[in-house]
């Protein structure tokens, strides 16, 4: 996806503090190291066996391996993003008649319309917490990050 951004949509994912995705040569992920990484993390103490030694996961690391933002105001989600939120409204408009919304919907349409405003960030944001942050079992996009977001949010504060 972000291959194809544009100058001016990769020189804001850099404002937003994001520059560092653009950098990813990721293009799948292969089923075994998928299974492998499920099979020798353990959620509750964040670790991973990698065989020779355990690797404590923390917001740091992964900050210092991604180098996404890692700033003091907390993205909270809520347990399920709604049309009471105004983002969340604004951002479904996008897609109207939609029923699920997948992740390759949304980069079809940030690919098409090459947006770099507003939206383009929603919808980056959207594809990123899908990705990096919580993959939900159904397997459609997670808006839960948008219950922190409005339009003032200083994206690259926050603790993504």
């Amino acid at each position: 996806m972000v291959r194809k951004f544009s100058h001016i949509q990769k020189k804001k994912m850099k404002g937003r503090g994001f520059g560092s995705i653009l950098d990813l040569k990721v293009h799948s992920v292969p089923n075994a190291l998928g299974y492998w990484i499920i099979k020798n993390y353990d959620s509750k103490t964040k670790t991973l066996n990698v065989g020779t030694h355990i690797i404590k996961i923390t917001a740091k690391l992964v900050h210092e391996i991604l180098g996404i933002p890692m700033e003091t105001q907390k993205v909270v989600e809520l347990v399920r993003a709604t049309d009471t939120n105004p983002i969340v409204l604004e951002w479904r408009r996008q897609y109207i008649g939609a029923r699920r919304l997948y992740v390759k919907e949304v980069t079809k349409l940030m690919e098409a319309k090459k947006d770099d405003g507003w939206k383009f960030m929603l919808n980056f944001l959207v594809v990123y917490n899908s990705v990096f942050g919580e993959y939900l079992k159904s397997g459609v996009v997670n808006q839960k990050c948008f219950t922190s977001i409005d339009k003032k949010a200083d994206i690259k504060s926050m603790d993504w």
